[in-house]
């Protein structure tokens, strides 16, 4: 067991979750947060919420193996490809990060006690 497998992740070239089910998979947004392309299967919830329909990551069909190998052969196999998926990684982690929750929750409880008046 790694205390610590962020120092894993940051290595690699490419992160799949192949699900067919997903809530908010935070191990997506991990892997985003360090940089890594992410390939996410389009399943019920979650994914396609996460890589914004596919603007910041790679949606591939659920239970398509062959969709998920053209899928992480082309990162691997295209520098620029992966160097753009990397850098949009990064962007989309943001838009979960600290910050940007926070503003989110101030908007929230400033239009509820709007509404409260």
């Amino acid at each position: 067991m790694q205390k610590n497998p962020f120092k894993f992740m940051r290595k690699a070239a490419v992160f799949c979750l192949a699900s067919r089910y997903e809530g908010l998979g935070n191990v997506i947004l991990e892997a985003m947060a360090l940089g890594v392309p992410v390939i996410v299967t389009d399943c019920p919830s979650g994914p396609s919420e996460i890589t914004g329909g596919g603007r910041y990551g790679i949606l591939v069909r659920p239970e398509d193996p062959d969709a998920i190998a053209e899928a992480l052969l082309g990162v691997l196999s295209d520098r620029g490809l992966k160097e753009n998926l990397s850098k949009l990684s990064l962007e989309r982690a943001r838009d979960f990060g600290l910050d940007a929750s926070l503003s989110r929750w101030e908007e929230i409880i400033l239009a509820e006690q709007m509404d409260g008046r």
